[in-house]
């Protein structure tokens, strides 16, 4: 075979980020299956930082609600599809939206470091969103110590419980796609082992 040019030293391996708020930007969406059937939406979004310019693509799961989903699941999954199109200020009607309108959409939000549980990619740390609550839940949640004045403290709010099932959801849905993905992400993403850089904030 003859030589192939290329710049091969110019070649970097993508890197996490800190912990912190960072304005992103939507560069793609997928239809995918969750292991469960139900149709989900892959969409990923990349750090719109000159610091971190080889940052890798952060993953976020929008799991649609099925026909055969209880009331309470339904709920979680259209609390966290409006919390993601709130934040990246996609538009959205009462009952439903363009993902279209996905692509190209920016937004702030803060960008966490979690790691894989399950996988090929096991005991690497990868970044997450973590989404902000929409107006409607903030005047919710302001509302709620109001109504319970002089009351022993409630135990643990409801919503919490729902957002860890949420994240234990999608971690579970990024570490099957990663799988099915392997030999690409190998092409990308070799396995590091790097430790958690320190917190960094974004006014």
């Amino acid at each position: 075979m003859p030589f192939i040019k290329a710049a091969i030293a110019e070649a970097k391996e993508e890197t996490l980020v800190p912990e912190g708020e960072y304005k992103l930007r939507v560069i793609s969406v997928k239809e995918k299956k969750t292991q469960s059937g139900n149709d989900m939406l892959q969409v990923a979004v990349v750090v719109e930082d000159d610091e971190f310019t080889n940052a890798a693509p952060i993953n976020e799961f929008l799991v649609l609600p099925g026909e055969d989903d209880e009331d309470n699941v339904v709920r979680l999954k259209l609390r966290n599809i409006r919390r993601f199109l709130s934040c990246f200020n996609v538009p959205f009607e009462d009952d439903g939206f363009d993902t279209d309108d996905l692509d190209g959409a920016t937004g702030t939000c803060m960008v966490t470091q979690t790691e894989i549980a399950e996988g090929s990619r096991k005991g690497e740390m990868t970044n997450r969103l973590r989404l902000p609550k929409f107006e409607d839940e903030e005047e919710e949640e302001e509302e709620r110590p109001a109504a319970r004045r002089g009351k022993k403290a409630a135990p643990k709010d409801e919503d919490e419980d729902e957002d860890e099932d949420e994240d234990e959801e999608e971690e579970e849905e990024e570490t099957k796609d990663e799988d099915e993905d392997e030999e690409e992400e190998e092409e990308k993403k070799p396995a590091r082992g790097k430790k958690k850089p320190a917190a960094k904030k974004r006014r």
